[in-house]
C-alpha cells in the first residue's frame, strides 16, 4: 500500500514537471515585452488555428463582448425556466419519492465536495 502511494506521488511530481512544458503557447507572438498583451479569453473553436491578424482577432472579441449580455440573460433565462420545470416534476412524487430526492441531492453535493477538498489526490489501489 505504502509503496503504490510512493509510486503514485512519483508519477504525479513527474508529470507536474512534464506537463507545464507539453501545453501550446495562448498566443501567436513571439514573447518579447512589446507583443505580450492581456489575455482576452479563447477565440471561438478552430479560429486560433487559422493564422489571424490582430486586427481580425481584435474585432472577434468586440463582437463576443458585444453579445455577452444578451446571452447572459439568456442563461438565466434558462436557469429560471429550468427551475420551474424541476419544481413542477416535483409536485408529482409521493412525500416519499420527495425525502429520497433530498437525500440523494445531499449525497451529491456531499460527494462533490470531498473530491473539491483534494482535487489531484489519486484514487487509492487506481494507479
Amino acid at each position: 500500500m505504502r509503496r503504490k502511494l510512493l509510486i503514485g506521488f512519483a508519477v504525479m511530481l513527474g508529470l507536474a514537471v512534464v506537463l507545464p512544458n507539453l501545453s501550446p503557447a495562448q498566443n501567436d507572438n513571439t514573447g518579447s515585452a512589446e507583443t505580450t498583451k492581456e489575455y482576452r479569453g479563447p477565440l471561438p473553436a478552430h479560429f486560433g488555428k487559422l493564422g489571424m491578424s490582430d486586427t481580425q482577432k481584435e474585432k472577434v472579441y468586440s463582437l463576443q463582448e458585444s453579445y455577452e449580455e444578451q446571452l447572459e440573460k439568456l442563461r438565466k433565462q434558462i436557469e429560471q425556466i429550468e427551475q420551474k420545470r424541476d419544481a413542477e416534476i416535483e409536485t408529482l412524487l409521493t412525500p416519499g419519492q420527495k425525502l429520497r430526492l433530498q437525500e440523494l441531492r445531499e449525497e451529491a453535493a456531499k460527494e462533490a465536495a470531498e473530491s473539491q477538498a483534494i482535487p489531484n489526490a489519486p484514487a487509492v489501489g487506481n494507479f
